[in-house]
């Protein structure tokens, strides 16, 4: 997202004016507003956090396929910027890592050193193993066969792979508390409207009594942060 930091606090601000003003005429819950006010100022944060750790699980993948075939054209020409070059229309279309991968080529052809071009994609995407094959590649300028070049810049790709059975291995072991968890905090507002429902006076009791409006206040606080954990904590990309 291309905003200025100037420009992300008018958003927040905004929204933590916003949210409030909505509770208050919606429900008439003073209470209610004041956390709709924190709440409104932290959901564009939230929604940066998610596009962000979209991206990070996206691109993760994306880098150990580029890493990879690099590595298997550099093992035919001998030439790694050569080999970055030619893996361009291998991406087309896949984001986010095209657009950094179409900058890099761009700097190799105006003549940036490789070593350059691979740390700036680095940092670009984030990604700890191509910053990796960046140095296993500066290392190997002072190796003397191209096949121990060629094992050594496979290190980076066999680091990634390892780490991806890791992570896979643990998302599939932390997946069933995601599920369970979600369900709990489901659970919540189910229970509350079938209260509404089947219990009489219920509803104005928590919208019109001074009780019920804090009740739905704590509820709705809760309810928010188990979601806010779930998402940041535990759902969140594993390192």
């Amino acid at each position: 997202h291309k905003l200025s930091y100037g420009e992300f606090k008018i958003i927040r601000v905004a929204s933590a004016i916003i949210m409030p003003l909505l509770m208050l005429l919606l429900l008439n819950n003073p209470i209610l507003a004041i956390v709709f006010a924190f709440i409104g100022y932290n959901i564009p944060y939230q929604y940066i956090k998610y596009t962000a750790n979209k991206r990070v699980l996206k691109m993760e993948t994306q880098v150990g396929s580029f890493i990879k075939i690099v590595i298997e054209r550099y093992k035919l020409n001998r030439d790694l910027p050569k080999s970055i070059v030619q893996s361009l229309p291998d991406f087309r279309g896949q984001e986010p890592f095209y657009k950094e991968l179409k900058s890099a080529v761009g700097d190799i052809q105006i003549g940036l050193p490789t070593e350059t071009v691979l740390d700036n994609l680095a940092r670009s995407t984030g990604s700890k193993y191509l910053q990796r094959f960046k140095d296993y590649y500066k290392i190997s300028n002072n190796i003397a066969t191209h096949e121990d070049k060629v094992e050594l810049l496979n290190q980076a790709f066999l680091q990634f792979d390892e780490n991806r059975k890791i992570k896979m291995l643990l998302k599939k072991e932390i997946s069933g508390p995601v599920r369970e968890a979600y369900v709990m905090v489901l659970a919540i507002p189910i229970f509350m409207a079938y209260q509404s429902i089947s219990a009489e006076g219920y509803l104005n009791f928590m919208l019109n009594t001074r009780v019920g409006q804090y009740g739905i206040a704590g509820v709705v606080t809760v309810l928010l942060g188990c979601i806010w954990f779930i998402n940041a904590k535990i759902g969140a990309p594993l390192d």
